[in-house]
């Protein structure tokens, strides 16, 4: 018998395949209920349903919410070139001027 582990100790891809096996019995269950109560038609040459999960598609990670504004600069990347410093308003430094 397997030893179980939790949830923590599980790679993503044993998660993902685990939560699969799991909502496959389940609809497995479904259908036999289904056809037990003669709610279910089998239609003459529909291949049957999956026996091992499609390949999942990675999407592109974006960030969202306030981290939108940020961005991550990695080593392969130059490094930005800091922003010129703000510059005082001309009325300001006509003030600084006279007094």
């Amino acid at each position: 018998m397997r030893e179980r582990r939790t949830p923590e100790q599980l790679s993503v891809t044993e998660l993902e395949r685990l939560l699969y096996e799991k909502k496959r019995a389940e609809r497995h269950r479904r259908l036999q209920r289904l056809k037990a109560a003669g709610r279910l038609v089998e239609v003459a040459g529909r291949p049957p349903a999956n026996a091992s999960p499609p390949p999942l598609h990675q999407p592109a990670i974006k960030a969202g919410g306030v981290m939108r504004h940020y961005t991550l600069i990695t080593e392969e990347e130059t490094a930005v070139p800091p922003p010129p410093p703000a510059t005082t308003p001309s009325w300001r430094q006509h003030l600084n001027r006279f007094l």
